[in-house]
C-alpha cells in the first residue's frame, strides 16, 4: 500500500503463543543452490512471514540432487500465500540442510530471499 507517500506492506505473523518451535530446535547448513519441481502438499503456513509450503513428488531440475526436500520457506512476501495445496510449483533458492534437534530427523529445504540466492531466487506456479 501507499500511506502519505510511504510504501508499505503487512505480513501477518504468529502470534509468541502459537509457535510451536524455540530458536535452535533446528539448525541449517547452507548446501548451494538449488532449482526444483514440486506439489505443494500443504499451504497453511504460507500466509505468514516466513511463508512455507510443505512439498512431495520434488524433482530437481538443477544443483545437488538431494532426495529429501520437504519444504519450501519465504522471507520474500511476495511468495507468501501463492501456491495452495495439489498445486505445482517451481522454485529456485538456496538449499539448506535441516537438522532437527528435538526429534533428530534430517532433511533439506529450499530458501528463498537469501543473501546466497543475489536476488534470482523464485517460486512460480506450473499448474
Amino acid at each position: 500500500g501507499l500511506f502519505h507517500g510511504t510504501l508499505f506492506s503487512i505480513h501477518p505473523v504468529k502470534l509468541e503463543g502459537e509457535v510451536k518451535e524455540k530458536y535452535g530446535d533446528r539448525v541449517f547448513r547452507p548446501e548451494g543452490t538449488v532449482k526444483i519441481e514440486a506439489t505443494v502438499s500443504d499451504a497453511s503456513e504460507a500466509c505468514f512471514m516466513p511463508a512455507t509450503y510443505r512439498v512431495e513428488d520434488v524433482r530437481v531440475v538443477e544443483g545437488p540432487r538431494v532426495r529429501d526436500i520437504f519444504e519450501v520457506v519465504s522471507y520474500e512476501g511476495l511468495y507468501g500465500d501463492l501456491a495452495k495445496d495439489g498445486e505445482r510449483i517451481l522454485a529456485y533458492g538456496k538449499l539448506e540442510g535441516v537438522t532437527d534437534r528435538v526429534s533428530g530427523l534430517r532433511y533439506h529445504r529450499l530458501l528463498i530471499g537469501s543473501q546466497e540466492a543475489r536476488g534470482r531466487d523464485y517460486i512460480k506456479l506450473l499448474s
